[in-house]
């Protein structure tokens, strides 16, 4: 809607003032981070592993799972996430991106616990 009183408009027109009093500092380079991806070898996370190895913004891939997955360029680590061990293979990871699963719906007996399960076979 436009208003009937002309300095109005006519400031609505007028380009912003500048900013000279303040000035940005300049941007500092980006630094390249190594990410880390669980679950890399099969599936959507697979791609994802793929397409981080091909990005310039991504310094390096450290992929792991339980078995060595396809895409060369990662360096990868063979390892269940549930190992200790993980925590050596993280060591120098500035991002870590958990997508691995468990796809086995049963669950894992315990010491000293008692397991009840309905399933239609034996757990």
């Amino acid at each position: 809607m436009s208003s009937p009183d002309p300095t109005v408009r006519a400031a609505r027109n007028d380009p912003p003032p500048e900013h000279s009093a303040r000035q940005e500092p300049p941007s500092a380079p980006l630094r390249r981070p190594v990410v880390a991806v669980t679950g890399a070898a099969s599936g959507v996370v697979a791609l994802l592993t793929r397409r981080l190895t091909e990005s310039d913004e991504v310094k390096r891939v450290l992929a792991i799972d339980e078995r060595r997955g396809e895409v060369d360029e990662a360096r990868w680590h063979v390892l269940d996430v549930r190992d200790p061990l993980i925590a050596d293979r993280l060591r120098g990871a500035d991002v870590v991106v958990h997508l691995a699963t468990d796809l086995d719906w049963r669950p894992t007996p315990r010491p000293g616990r008692r397991t009840t399960c309905a399933a239609p076979r034996p757990c």
